[in-house]
């Protein structure tokens, strides 16, 4: 079998939880081939995972930029990208139609001739205007137009082309990203398979909020992501996620509750073995992550200076790489730490290889994330029976169940608190770390989540009909139940 993987800002270019999901795919998936269609920004980056056997393509594509070697259209093509272009735009008044039968025709323009260029001409700010005008309480500036024209310039041009043909199409990724791989499906008549880590149109709303920006080019935006969204959600042939609680929103965002099924994250339980009690007296915190401001480590931060002032010799170490263009952050972290006199008591240690390394230096993990899917640092450290903070965002609380502590996010406060309780309880930090370990065994390990992807594989080209109630599947289908959610571990004795 033969699918087409498409990424965006993650594998195999960058660290992190979407990329490691990824790898463990292909790799564990060896069976069949696939073919990586990566978007990424202007500038290539350097491959960060080594080239698994089965990637029979890799075809990285930069985004915001004309794509090269295309000739310029001619008149009559011109007339085709303008009638395209218009049908296209029907975005902005919701029609669904209108943008699916344009899109295919651009994709085809685009995979032909250079149309970058064609967004500068009168025909299309006219265009545009007629369509913004009515849904805005103004008439837009012609400078507010040609700002939409070129936004929309940027992000739509260098995904218009024909992807390869293969017998499925997987996008990990909802709204821009999944553009191309909804036209190579509807071009080569194949199944599309889409896979949410976060809900890319509850992130983009989120994202909205702290932006600033014309109300012409917001709108423009906010119209074609609702819309892109929509257009996958109704097309695809499978929705899935990480967690119940994206699935929830997926739904709610218009995708079909009979298409929309979970299956959970998971590891190697072989590379995550039970780690005993640390016999080295100083209590310690380890934190696993890329350092980036969804992570939150200025709650982590604060909540360890309440820790420090109950236990003087307890340390903080932060594991994990600091991605281009979030120095700033890191420095800002660097400088909270420093003002809260916490130099000798919290340290960054870099990126760890293999993870296991970091967790054998924990006696608690912490997650203090504001937006998460479903964290495989959770899953790691349950899996190597270390206990657990985290907040409750996204998928965390499916995550933990009832085997680790969890407090409302942004609550350092509360996270202290509980971090000084497991810190202090040596019996309470055990119960909670054999019982993660048995929870990530149950439910959350890697083999369940290949065996899970390939029967989704597998039924999408063969009239068998997958038995979605197999337990291994670890997937819903309807509204979720006590007996269909991972349920709250027991003792041995049954209590």
């Amino acid at each position: 079998m033969r699918i087409l993987l498409v990424t965006e800002g993650t594998y195999p270019y960058v660290v992190g939880g979407v990329s490691t999901w990824c790898d463990q795919l292909i790799r564990g998936l060896s069976e069949h081939q696939f073919a990586l269609l990566s978007l990424i920004g202007p500038i290539p980056p350097e491959p960060q995972f080594a080239r698994p056997d089965n990637i029979e393509k890799l075809h990285a594509v930069p985004l915001w930029r004309a794509r090269k070697g295309l000739r310029t259209p001619n008149y009559e093509e011109r007339q085709k990208f303008d009638q395209a272009l218009n049908q296209f735009s029907d975005f902005i008044d919701g029609n669904l139609v209108g943008l699916g039968q344009g899109l295919l025709e651009l994709s085809r323009l685009g995979d032909e001739f250079d149309l970058w260029n064609l967004f500068e001409r009168k025909a299309v700010w006219q265009m545009l205007a007629q369509k913004l005008t009515p849904h805005l309480l103004y008439r837009p500036r012609l400078a507010e137009i040609a700002q939409a024209a070129n936004w929309l310039r940027s992000a739509l041009v260098p995904l218009l082309f024909i992807p390869q043909k293969t017998d499925i199409v997987h996008t990990i990724v909802n709204g821009l990203a999944a553009l191309p791989a909804w036209v190579a499906s509807k071009v080569h008549g194949v199944p599309l398979v889409l896979t949410e880590h976060g809900v890319y149109l509850r992130e983009r709303y989120l994202a909205f909020s702290e932006e600033r920006e014309s109300p012409v080019v917001k709108y423009l935006r906010v119209s074609l992501y609702q819309a892109l969204a929509r257009l996958v959600y109704l097309h695809a042939d499978k929705v899935l996620s990480v967690s119940e609680f994206n699935r929830s929103w997926q739904k709610e965002f218009g995708a079909n509750p009979g298409k929309a099924q979970v299956i959970y994250n998971g590891v190697d339980p072989r590379l995550f073995p039970p780690l005993a009690e640390r016999a080295q007296p100083t209590p310690t915190v380890v934190w696993i992550g890329r350092i980036d401001p969804l992570k939150d480590l200025e709650t982590l931060i604060y909540a360890f200076k309440r820790v420090q002032a109950q236990l003087p010799e307890a340390q903080l170490k932060l594991y994990g790489p600091v991605p281009k263009g979030n120095e700033s952050y890191f420095m800002s972290l660097a400088g909270l730490i420093e003002s809260l006199g916490l130099d000798t008591q919290v340290s960054f240690e870099g990126p760890v290889n293999p993870a296991s390394l970091a967790y054998q230096q924990a006696d608690v993990v912490a997650l203090s994330s504001v937006s998460e899917g479903f964290p495989y640092t959770l899953i790691e450290a349950m899996m190597s029976a270390r206990a657990v903070v985290a907040s409750q965002v996204g998928g965390v609380a499916e995550v933990v169940g009832d085997a680790g502590l969890l407090v409302p996010a942004q609550q350092a406060e509360q996270f202290a608190d509980a971090l000084i309780m497991l810190l202090t309880q040596p019996e309470l930090r055990q119960y909670y770390a054999q019982r993660g370990r048995r929870r990530a065994l149950s439910y959350f390990t890697l083999e369940k989540l290949l065996t899970a992807y390939n029967k989704v594989y597998q039924n999408l080209l063969s009239p068998i009909v997958v038995d979605w109630d197999d337990p291994v599947m670890l997937v819903t289908n309807g509204p979720v139940t006590e007996e269909e959610e991972p349920p709250l571990l027991r003792d041995e004795d049954g209590q």
